[in-house]
């Protein structure tokens, strides 16, 4: 039988654990470049705003004072559809690292605690809790990626 969809959207409709969003995030985000988040303005009445609307759909409080990080520039919050479920990214730029994103899928599944792997060459810290399941990701080193991640975790539920 032929398979017309690429391997990884096979792998993410199929998978029966909660890692196949992180597969299907990390191949995304292999395509953005510092390019791709350098000329969106810093205007912080349009992320607020943009922070609304993904909170509305996934009922978290994810106001800008939980989800600022240090030295990253927040540049956009965006929401995505996988498999039904709303996927919202909220896109950082790392003058060091390019970049950056916090993602955040209503997954109802059971609190873990924070995890690290590596995914299509991006670094990844990944937790679950009160029905959603996050993860950070990014070319960030693993030593700056893990703190960002605690703190995320501890303001973000």
């Amino acid at each position: 039988m032929p398979r017309f969809l690429p391997e990884m959207q096979i792998q993410a409709n199929t998978e029966k654990t909660s890692d196949g969003w992180r597969a299907v995030v990390a191949e995304y985000l292999t395509l953005y470049t510092d390019d791709t988040l350098a000329n969106i303005p810093d205007d912080a009445a349009m992320r607020a705003r943009e922070l609304e609307a993904v909170s509305v759909k996934l009922a978290l409080d994810l106001s800008l004072e939980k989800v600022l990080l240090p030295q990253l520039s927040l540049k956009r919050s965006q929401l995505f559809n996988l498999d039904g479920k709303p996927l919202a990214q909220i896109a950082y730029l790392s003058p060091y690292d390019g970049p950056v994103a916090f993602c955040i899928i209503a997954d109802g599944g059971a609190d873990q605690a924070i995890r690290f792997e590596q995914r299509s060459g991006e670094n990844i810290a990944y937790w679950s809790t009160a029905g959603h399941a996050f993860m950070l990701i990014g070319k960030i080193p693993r030593s700056d990626l893990e703190p960002l991640a605690a703190s995320l975790a501890k303001r973000v539920t």
